[in-house]
């Protein structure tokens, strides 16, 4: 396991979405990696602190127009 499969992998092993064997290997990576352990915590914690935040209304159209061609501009570039 290389530290970027795991980072590609994140979302899956932080919400337990592997199958035990990848799990495993992905808990051995972590222990011994300091780096991808700061990571798995500090992703943990993002998920944590976004799930706490209030709910909020739709947003309004004009503003989601212009949040959809930022990101689209963004990933285009990304």
């Amino acid at each position: 396991m290389t530290c970027a499969e795991l980072a590609e992998a994140l979302h899956d092993y932080v919400g337990g979405d592997l199958v035990l064997a990848v799990h495993e290997t992905f808990e051995v990576h972590v222990a011994g990696c300091p780096e991808c352990g700061a990571l798995v915590r500090t992703y943990r914690y993002t998920v944590r602190l976004a799930a706490a935040l209030p709910k909020c209304g739709p947003l309004p159209p004009a503003v989601e127009a212009r949040l959809r061609a930022a990101l689209a501009a963004e990933l285009e570039d990304g």
